[in-house]
């Protein structure tokens, strides 16, 4: 077990030695789409349709479900234990960086296991540090959105309200 893992320990197994050997091993055929229908106002399927192209786009990547769960365990880990969200000029190639995983594979993971983009999955854990300081009133919701790593008032406001349903005056006033 490695330095990294050893305080991190999870039933996974080691989470910084996710090999190319382990994932071509382990690879499922990801040209399955899952049948599952939804339909929109227009009465079409759309679930189908998005499923067959994050299928084609990642047709020919060796990452499995296994290690996709570990990248998951992983970068929600430095997340949250590192606090990396917080750096206002994180990119997806910092993080991968950071980790060691491939920055193709970590954005293969969150949108096809947390069906979720780099800068949303940044923005959640940005938002989620900004509600307590909200409700505290310490300080302006500007310098609380700079403060979790957002560069602009706009971009904080937007990413707010996409993730709570209320703007940061309105999660102030009422608490939730």
């Amino acid at each position: 077990m490695c330095l990294y893992c050893f305080p991190h320990y999870s039933s996974l197994g080691c989470l910084s030695k996710i090999t190319q050997t382990e994932i071509v091993n382990s690879a499922v055929d990801n040209t399955e789409v899952n049948n599952s229908e939804r339909t929109n106002t227009e009465g079409t399927n759309t679930e189908i349709a998005v499923e067959i192209s994050t299928t084609k786009k990642y047709q020919r990547s060796a990452l499995g479900t296994t290690q996709s769960d570990r990248v998951v365990v992983k970068i929600n880990a430095v997340m949250e234990q590192d606090k990396l969200y917080l750096d206002a000029d994180l990119s997806l190639q910092k993080l991968a960086s950071y980790v060691a995983i491939s920055p193709n594979y970590i954005s293969q993971t969150l949108n096809e296991t947390l069906s979720i983009n780099f800068f949303d999955f940044v923005n959640q854990w940005r938002i989620e540090a900004a509600k307590p300081k909200i409700i505290a009133n310490q300080d302006t919701v500007f310098a609380i959105a700079l403060e979790v790593g957002f560069n602009a008032r706009f971009s904080f406001y937007k990413a707010f309200k996409q993730e709570t349903g209320k703007t940061p005056s309105e999660f102030r006033k009422t608490g939730t």
